[in-house]
């Protein structure tokens, strides 16, 4: 829903699972993955993108 109300307006659609599953693959390549795996988790996708919408938004 959120994609096609973005499309209507011609704005950006920050999409929080396309942000969780970037941030997974990183942590795949790492050596140390369980504290980004954890924090991704936790919510850090939704803080990206809530940074991404500021951004985006100013």
């Amino acid at each position: 829903m959120g994609r096609a109300v973005a499309r209507r307006f011609g704005a950006s659609h920050p999409g929080i699972d396309t942000i969780r599953q970037s941030l997974y693959a990183f942590a795949e390549r790492g050596t140390d993955t369980d504290a980004l795996c954890h924090a991704v988790s936790h919510g850090l996708g939704y803080g990206v993108a809530f940074a991404l919408a500021e951004d985006l938004l100013s």
